[in-house]
């Protein structure tokens, strides 16, 4: 009798683990399922202003109207929302052509990696004393006389060395008066009660215009 009890507690045992690492199992698929679920999420502007803060570093896809295009060297681009004036940044990322105004009004499928980018008063400081030595260096540039003998102009088109300053990273499509940016900037920091403000974009490595 012992014997045959010891037997039914073993097999009682081995039937127990096995319906253990079979609901394990099934919890695992079910775990990479709900991944590969969110890897094929289609956001709109609207969702991923919603969720942004838990998408940085992460590859997304989305899809929305085109509002903007910046002209200057066509690197940015703004998504419109629908439920809000809010808009979302869109970056050129490495390989990619530069955007053009033609897009503007078109419909767009993009995938790209989300950023932070992070103001607080050491930026917007660093940042009017760019604004300051760009002035200066215009007033320099009208205040002088130039030569330039023929031949010596750039050529049309000719590419320069680009690096986006502070303004141009904070640049949310306004274009407004770089100073009252600042100010904007500064009222936005003392209502959010911290000691920063955070704006997220896409840095886009795919983009399609939807027909």
């Amino acid at each position: 009798m012992r014997k045959l009890f010891i037997a039914i507690v073993a097999v009682a045992f081995l039937v127990s683990c096995g319906n253990t690492e079979t609901k394990k199992e099934e919890k695992s698929e079910l775990t990479a399922e709900k991944k590969e679920l969110e890897c094929e999420k289609i956001y709109s502007p609207d969702s991923f202003l919603e969720n942004a803060e838990t998408l940085v570093a992460n590859d997304i896809r989305i899809e929305g109207s085109v509002s903007h295009v910046c002209e200057h060297g066509g690197e940015r681009m703004f998504l419109a929302c629908e439920e809000s004036e809010d808009r979302v940044k869109i970056l050129v990322g490495e390989g990619m052509q530069t955007f053009n105004t033609d897009m503007e009004g078109n419909d767009v499928y993009i995938k790209g990696v989300v950023e932070e980018l992070r103001i607080d008063e050491e930026y917007l400081q660093e940042w009017q004393v760019e604004i300051d030595i760009e002035l200066a260096e215009q007033d320099h540039a009208e205040g002088e006389e130039h030569d330039h003998a023929e031949g010596e102009e750039h050529a049309e088109g000719e590419e320069h060395e680009h690096s986006e300053g502070l303004g141009e990273a904070a640049d949310q499509g306004s274009h407004t008066d770089p100073y009252q940016q600042i100010e904007d900037f500064r009222k936005m920091i003392a209502e959010s009660g911290k000691d920063h403000i955070s704006f997220y974009s896409i840095v886009a490595h795919e983009l399609k215009i939807k027909e």
